[in-house]
């Protein structure tokens, strides 16, 4: 049976988000968050609502869950999708 990962609060999917290696910040405008992520060649932004997040965050949670990578360190999991 699989969790629900639909009751997800703002601060536990912006704590999940950083877990997985996002810088997580305000803005650019009220009510939006920018979510960061650092590669060796470049960096990428992507712009969200808020109020987005935790079904984002919960998104992610069930296909990690799903594949196994819910139980691996993230660095493992990481190895694993290339």
């Amino acid at each position: 049976m699989e969790p629900n990962f639909e009751t997800l609060s703002f601060e536990k999917a912006v704590r999940l988000f950083k877990e997985w290696g996002f810088w997580v910040e305000p803005g650019p405008r009220p009510e939006e968050v920018t979510l960061v992520i650092e590669e060796p060649a470049h960096r990428s932004y992507h712009v969200y609502e808020a109020a987005e997040l935790p079904q984002l965050a919960a998104v992610i949670l069930r296909v990690r869950c799903r594949t196994g990578a819910i139980f691996a360190p993230h660095w493992i999991a990481d190895k694993k999708l290339g």
